[in-house]
């Protein structure tokens, strides 16, 4: 592993390290050491949530992940991002458009298109050619906008949410951070909804800001995850600035 000076290079310290930090922190997880709460002074069995890895850049942070994968250790990158800027946010955004606009056609296929309903080209067709399965759809959003108009955003969207043809019945693959996002975005915007006093109209220009970096309010929107809680964190030395850890 080392040259003739008894140094070892670049490329092979790069692949030996992420593997050596993983076999640490298993040795550590499975060891007796204990943690002391500052507050209540009690001892606690260390776990992956109580630990951070510091890299330099995001190509180390991904090595350092695939190290934890392989030793069965849960491990988040912890990178900055605005929920906004997902898939999710566009979906989500096409579905209150065809909401609030039930009598266009072409809005209602673009929302069953989403991942939230993910309709094949198929079955759009197929609802496109039958006038009377196209007006059953069309009087569901009808009926989404009459609940968002009288009972509030967050009773329209848990309504749209749990129907029978949406992700939360149908939609198996839409992976964790799918669904995170989704609850994130229908968080920021219940909280913007109820602090502004907006109605669905000017709800849909606020959102339309969002999707812009340059035009974004600031707020709580950075991509979480749930499970991220009790997972190594794996931290730029940039963003880990200010910030504490137990390990």
């Amino acid at each position: 592993l080392t040259d003739k000076q008894g140094l070892i290079n670049k490329d092979t310290a790069a692949a030996i390290i992420p593997k050596a930090v993983a076999s640490d922190i298993v040795s550590l997880l499975n060891s007796d050491k204990r943690l002391m709460d500052k507050e209540s002074k009690r001892m606690s069995k260390i776990s992956p949530k109580d630990i951070a890895i510091l890299v330099r850049t995001n190509l180390q942070a991904e090595q350092v992940q695939q190290s934890l994968s392989n030793a069965d250790i849960p491990s988040y990158l912890s990178k900055t991002g605005s929920v906004f800027d997902s898939n999710e946010a566009i979906d989500l955004y096409t579905i209150l458009w065809a909401v609030n606009h039930p009598a266009d056609k072409g809005s209602i296929f673009a929302a069953l298109c989403t991942s939230v309903y993910n309709f094949t080209s198929k079955k759009i067709r197929s609802i496109d050619l039958d006038e009377a399965l196209f007006f059953a759809w069309q009087d569901r959003f009808r009926l989404y906008k009459e609940i968002w108009n009288t009972k509030g955003f967050v009773s329209m969207i848990m309504a749209l949410f749990h129907s029978e043809e949406a992700f939360l019945k149908g939609n198996l693959r839409l992976k964790e951070r799918g669904l995170t996002n989704f609850y994130h975005l229908v968080e920021l915007i219940s909280q913007a909804s109820l602090k502004q006093q907006l109605s669905p109209y000017y709800l849909l220009k606020w959102y339309n800001r969002q999707l812009s970096k340059d035009f974004r309010d600031e707020s709580e929107n950075e991509l979480r995850l749930e499970s991220d809680k009790k997972a190594v964190a794996i931290v730029t030395i940039h963003k880990s600035k200010g910030m504490e850890y137990p390990i």
